[in-house]
C-alpha cells in the first residue's frame, strides 16, 4: 500500500469516496474503519453505497492501495473479505472507564499510520475527569485493557495526567525530536573539535619541554620570539 508518511485521524476520512483502483469506479463512501483491538491495528474499512447508504461493502486492509486527500483507492478485484475476528468497528463514541471503575469520558477519534495501519493513539473528551478542562486529550493504545459493547476499560495511571491534543501534535513532536537530535550532533562535533584543539596544545607543550622531540626547537623559538611593538 502506498500512502503519505504521516499520522491520519479516522474521522477526517469519513465520507471520503472509495474508488476501485482498476476501474476508477466509485464503490461508495467511507463509513468506518475496522480495528483489531488486541493488536491495535486497522484491519479494513467499510464503505456505504446505494439508496440511503444501505449497501455496505467491507475491504481488508491489504486491499487498500492508497489514502489520498480526496479519495481512497482499493483493489476491489481481490474480493478479500475481512475475517470475522477483524470486523470490529473502531471504538469511536465508546465510553471510557478506568480499571478502578471510574468514568473518564468518551473516545472521539483514533490516529493511525497509513503505511502500516498501526493505531498510534486515541483521542478523548473528558467528563469532569480529574478536573480536566474541556478539550481533546490523548492516550496510548496500550492503555486499553479490555473492550466491550460501547465501552472500553483503560489503565487509570495512563489517563490521570493526559496530554492535551492539538492539530499538528505529531508533526510538532517529530520536529522537536529532529531538533534535539541535530543539536546533540552539533554538540558532539563541537566537543570533538575542542578535544582535538586541546590535544594539539598538549603536544606543542610537550615539544617545548622535551628538546629531543622533533620540531621542539621550532616550537621553542615560536614561544620565545619577542613581540613586535608595532603588532
Amino acid at each position: 500500500m502506498s500512502a503519505p508518511a504521516q499520522t491520519l485521524k479516522c474521522t477526517e476520512l469519513l465520507g471520503r469516496p472509495v474508488l476501485d483502483r482498476q476501474t476508477v469506479k466509485e464503490l461508495g463512501r467511507m463509513a468506518h474503519f475496522l480495528v483489531d483491538a488486541q493488536a491495535q491495528q486497522v484491519t479494513g474499512l467499510v464503505c456505504k453505497s446505494g439508496l440511503l447508504g444501505m449497501t455496505k461493502t467491507a475491504f481488508a486492509w491489504r486491499q487498500v492501495e492508497a489514502i489520498g486527500d480526496d479519495s481512497i483507492l482499493v483493489r476491489a478485484a481481490d474480493s478479500t473479505t475481512p475475517q470475522a475476528s477483524d470486523m470490529a468497528e473502531a471504538p469511536l463514541g465508546f465510553e471510557i472507564l478506568t480499571n478502578q471503575g471510574n468514568s473518564v469520558g468518551k473516545i472521539t477519534d483514533l490516529l493511525f499510520d497509513p503505511s502500516t495501519g498501526a493505531v498510534t493513539a486515541y483521542l478523548f473528551t473528558p467528563h469532569g475527569w480529574q478536573g480536566l478542562m474541556a478539550g481533546t486529550y490523548i492516550f496510548a493504545p496500550v492503555a486499553i485493557s479490555s473492550l466491550g459493547d460501547r465501552r472500553v476499560i483503560v489503565l487509570e495511571p495512563a489517563v490521570e495526567n493526559p496530554q492535551q491534543y492539538a492539530p499538528g501534535f505529531e508533526s510538532k513532536l517529530s520536529q522537536a525530536t529532529d531538533f534535539i537530535q541535530a543539536d546533540y550532533d552539533r554538540t558532539r562535533q563541537d566537543l570533538a573539535g575542542f578535544q582535538q584543539g586541546a590535544q594539539d596544545v598538549v603536544q606543542k607543550v610537550k615539544g617545548i619541554a622535551d628538546p629531543g622531540t622533533p620540531n621542539a626547537g621550532n616550537a621553542t623559538s615560536e614561544v620565545n620570539q619577542p613581540l613586535n611593538p608595532d603588532d
